[in-house]
């Protein structure tokens, strides 16, 4: 996968849980983007919050909603929690903490 797909995956997915309300249209385009095989029993379940706002979902709705999401889109390996995690442990590896670089210089 590009760059630059991945940065648009990565958006997307950003912008499905940060703006005011749920859009299936955000879900429509993550996707197109991946090609991810759809689970359509759970994709009808979604539709049905669209443009519903968060503020009034339950703790516990909001909680499925997002784990229903993952689920409609567990076919694609860009969005497997496991990856994911697996790609987070990955880039922390040569993390330095911001008070290490002023107490050691700059990274080399």
């Amino acid at each position: 996968m590009d760059e630059f797909k991945a940065l648009a995956i990565q958006e997307a997915v950003n912008k499905l849980f940060s703006e005011k309300h749920f859009s299936i249209c955000t879900l429509d385009n993550i996707i197109k983007l991946t090609g991810a095989p759809v689970n359509h029993g759970i994709y009808d379940q979604l539709r049905a919050f669209h443009c519903s706002h968060f503020a009034s979902m339950s703790n516990r709705t909001r909680q499925l909603l997002q784990q229903k999401v993952v689920e409609c889109l567990r076919g694609d390996p860009f969005l497997n929690p496991a990856r994911v995690l697996q790609q987070l442990t990955d880039e922390g590896r040569d993390f330095a903490f911001t008070e290490d670089r002023f107490i050691d210089g700059p990274i080399q």
